[in-house]
């Protein structure tokens, strides 16, 4: 259940800080990463729209540095609770 509320959270939160990556969402490979600490709930969440060198695999291993990118690569923070979407960040441009 908290899984579905994480992912139609991140959606409405791309929808409404960036409309021109909330289109082509459907390209992107998404990392969720969860975080608990008491009663606080929170998902980490990366975007990426890998590149023919990327081994997609390597995602679901660990958190990559990425460096650049534009929009091939951004991240945002939910809390499950209050239901807030926090720390949106695009990369910077190549």
């Amino acid at each position: 259940m908290e899984a579905k509320k994480a992912k139609s959270l991140a959606m409405e939160c791309v929808k409404e800080r960036n409309a021109s990556i909330y289109k082509k969402l459907n390209r992107y490979i998404v990392q969720y990463v969860g975080l608990e600490a008491k009663e606080i709930k929170i998902v980490y969440i990366n975007f990426f729209i890998p590149t023919k060198y990327d081994d997609p695999s390597r995602f679901s291993k660990s958190i990559p540095l990425v460096m650049d990118g534009g929009d091939r690569y951004f991240s945002l923070m939910l809390n499950l609770k209050n239901e807030t979407c926090f720390n949106f960040h695009v990369n910077h441009e190549l």
